[in-house]
């Protein structure tokens, strides 16, 4: 499954050009890991540092399931800057909520 942040068919022109332009955000989890195959005799069953891989993994909610897929080191890195971009998002906006109720605009009248 590629991953792309490109509008789909079909959508408005004003909404395709505004989605080029804007950084893929998502909220979920990657991970690296390694595996072992299951062979006995293959290295990987004696020594950890031997173990096939690394396969990179995402874990996302899905109607309240979690779901994995494996991606391909070029989409694990789009996967890791979209997870950033998330998380940088949502501390700015903790920041801006908390600046907001701090304002005196919104203090109870004394």
């Amino acid at each position: 499954m590629p991953l792309s942040i490109q509008p789909k068919p079909g959508e408005d022109r004003t909404n395709q050009r505004d989605q080029r332009h804007t950084v893929p955000i998502l909220r979920a989890r990657s991970s690296k890991r390694t595996k072992i195959c299951g062979n006995p005799r293959c290295h990987c069953a004696r020594d950890p540092a031997a173990r096939h891989g690394p396969y990179y993994e995402w874990s996302y909610l899905k109607g309240g399931r979690l779901h994995h897929r494996t991606l391909t080191p070029k989409q694990a890195e789009l996967m890791r800057l979209a997870i950033h971009s998330y998380r940088k998002a949502k501390k700015l906006l903790r920041t801006w909520e908390a600046h907001t109720s701090s304002s005196s605009k919104f203090n109870a009248p004394e």
